[in-house]
Order: C-alpha cells, then sequence, then structure tokens
C-alpha cells in the first residue's frame, strides 16, 4: 500500500504556546498606559514650581521672591498643561472614569495655583 491509500486522515496539529513572547502588543493599552504615566508625571513640575515659590517667600530680598513666584507659576503652568493634555487624550479614547479623574486632578492643580498665588 502506498500513502495515498492511507483511509485515516492524519489528526490536525495543535500548537501548544504557554507564552507568547511575539505576540503583537496592544496599541491602544500602550497608549493609555502613557497617559496614566503622564498625568502622574504632570505632578513633578508643578509640586517644583509649589516648593520654588515657597522657598523664599519669607527670604525678605523682593528681586528673589518675584523672580521665584514666576518660577513657581511657569512649572505649575507646565504641570496643569500636561494634565490637560491627559484630558484630551482621555477624551480622544472615550474613557469616561479617566476623563474624571483626570480632571480631578486638574481642578486640584487649579486651587493649589490660586492658593500659592495668594501667599
Amino acid at each position: 500500500m502506498t500513502d495515498g491509500d492511507n483511509p485515516e486522515p492524519d489528526p490536525p496539529r495543535v500548537r501548544l504556546e504557554y507564552f507568547a513572547a511575539d505576540l503583537p502588543c496592544d496599541p491602544a493599552s500602550r497608549q493609555l498606559m502613557f497617559c496614566w504615566t503622564a498625568l502622574g508625571l504632570g505632578w513633578l513640575p508643578f509640586a517644583c514650581g509649589v516648593v520654588s515659590s515657597q522657598a523664599v517667600a519669607n527670604s525678605g530680598v523682593e528681586e528673589t521672591v518675584i523672580v521665584h513666584h514666576h518660577a513657581g507659576a511657569a512649572f505649575m503652568a507646565c504641570g496643569m498643561l500636561i494634565s490637560m493634555c491627559c484630558i484630551i487624550a482621555f477624551l480622544r479614547r472615550k474613557d469616561g472614569s479617566a476623563v474624571l479623574l483626570a480632571g480631578l486632578m486638574l481642578m486640584m492643580q487649579i486651587c493649589l495655583f490660586l492658593c500659592v498665588g495668594t501667599v
């Protein structure tokens, strides 16, 4: 008998993969993780601005105080701008809970900005 006369077909081969190292990465999840990371890192320049504006508030040298207040406001504005960009990115992804959380963070930053500006 030849191989072509085999009455039973070969069973289908099953590939078992216990991990998928070559699995394509989901760009949407990577983008979402980048937005969350950027939202968290947006607090760094903001906090730096708060510290910069408050560090010399009682130093007594008017020129130094003015420069540090302006630099602090610029750093805080950078942090708020990063938060706003994250809100826009979350809006584009139609992620309502992320928009709400990022909006609350931006509101906190605005309140702190106004409080530091009055000191």
